[in-house]
C-alpha cells in the first residue's frame, strides 16, 4: 500500500481528505496547531523541519492543506499577520525537500483569489481577491512556481474535526436543526465542493501526473442562501429559519459587495475524464455522512491525553 503525507489535518480539507483516503492509501497526517486522531491514520504534529517528516516517513505522494487552502466563506484564521507567512514557509520548504526527493506534491489553494468582476474564473484568469489569505494565497502560489507542484484551486466543505470550531456548512446544520435564526446572504458566489467529493478527483489528477494549477471543485455557482436552502432539504429540516441578509463584511476593501469566487472547471473536466459532482448531490452526502459513521471518524478528541503528548513530542 502507497503512503500519502497530508498536511492540515486539524482543519476541514486536510482531515476529511486523510478520512476518506485512509482506505486506499497508509496515511500519515500532521497537524497543524490542534492535536487530533482520525480513524485509520498515524497522525503527528508538523512542528520542526518538513525535511525530518518526508526523511521519516518516505511517502509516495504530499498533499499540503495549510491555512491557504480555506474556502473564501470559512472565518479568517486567527492573526492571520503572523499565521500566513508562517504558513508560505513551510510550504515552500516541504515544496522544496519534495522537488530534491522527486516527491509529487499537490498544494490545496483558496477560491479567495478571486474576487470578481466575472463569473466562474479559469486558470488564467487574473486573481483580484484583496483580503489577507487571497494576499498570501496568491504569493505562495507565485513562488511555487519554481517547484513541479500540483496546484489545486477550490471551495471545500465538510466535517470539521474541532468541536469548537464547525465549518461554514457545519454551522448552518446546527442553526437549522436548532431551529434558530439562520442568517445567510445572497452577495457572495462560490463553487463549494463536498471533501469527500474532492478527494477521488484528487487521486485521478495526481495519477495522470498534471502540474500547474488546476480548478476542481463543484458544478454549481452558488450564494450562502440557496446554499442554505438546499442543506436545509438535504437534512429534512424546515428552511423557515434562513433568514437573508446583506452581507456587510470586508472580503474586499476595493469591492466589498462583490465577492465572486466562482471556479471555471473545464480543464479538470477536461483532463480529468470526469464531471464535477451536482451540490444537491453533495449536500445529500454531506447528510449521510452524519449518520452512517463518517462524521465520528472526522471529529478529533481533544482529551488531555492527547495535549500533554503533543507538548511532550
Amino acid at each position: 500500500m502507497e503512503k500519502l503525507l497530508i498536511t492540515g489535518v486539524d482543519g476541514i480539507l486536510g482531515s476529511n481528505l486523510a478520512t476518506t483516503f485512509a482506505e486506499q492509501f497508509e496515511v500519515v497526517g500532521l497537524y497543524d496547531s490542534q492535536p487530533v486522531e482520525l480513524e485509520g491514520c498515524l497522525v503527528e504534529s508538523a512542528d520542526g523541519d518538513p525535511i525530518a517528516h518526508l526523511d521519516q516517513h518516505r511517502p509516495d505522494w504530499v498533499i499540503h492543506c495549510g491555512p491557504h487552502s480555506r474556502s473564501s466563506w470559512e472565518d479568517i484564521v486567527a492573526s492571520p499577520e503572523l499565521r500566513y507567512p508562517q504558513a508560505e514557509r513551510f510550504a515552500l520548504e516541504m515544496a522544496e525537500a519534495c522537488a530534491e526527493r522527486s516527491l509529487p506534491m499537490t498544494l490545496m489553494s483558496t477560491d479567495a483569489v478571486f474576487s470578481g468582476p466575472r463569473l466562474f474564473h479559469d486558470e488564467q484568469a487574473r486573481p483580484a481577491g484583496d483580503c489577507l489569505l487571497a494576499q498570501s494565497a496568491r504569493r505562495l502560489e507565485q513562488l511555487m512556481r519554481e517547484f513541479p507542484v500540483q496546484i489545486v484551486r477550490t471551495h471545500a466543505f465538510g466535517w470539521s474535526p474541532m468541536v469548537d470550531d464547525p465549518g461554514h456548512a457545519e454551522f448552518l446544520w446546527h442553526t437549522l436543526a436548532e431551529g434558530l435564526p439562520c442568517k445567510v446572504d445572497a452577495d457572495r458566489h462560490a463553487t463549494p465542493i463536498l471533501a469527500s467529493d474532492l478527494a477521488p478527483l484528487l487521486l485521478e489528477a495526481h495519477q495522470r501526473q498534471i502540474r500547474g494549477i488546476l480548478h476542481i471543485t463543484g458544478a454549481e455557482r452558488t450564494s450562502p442562501f440557496r446554499f442554505a436552502a438546499i442543506l436545509a432539504r438535504a437534512f429534512g429540516l424546515s428552511g423557515r429559519h434562513i433568514r437573508l441578509e446583506a452581507n456587510n463584511g470586508s472580503y474586499s476593501t476595493r469591492r466589498p459587495f462583490v465577492q465572486e469566487t466562482s471556479l471555471n472547471t473545464r480543464r479538470a473536466r477536461r483532463l480529468l475524464n470526469q464531471p464535477m459532482p451536482m451540490l444537491r448531490d453533495s449536500l445529500g452526502r454531506f447528510a449521510e455522512q452524519a449518520a452512517n459513521g463518517y462524521r465520528a471518524q472526522v471529529r478529533a478528541s481533544h482529551s488531555a491525553e492527547l495535549i500533554v503528548r503533543s507538548k511532550a513530542a
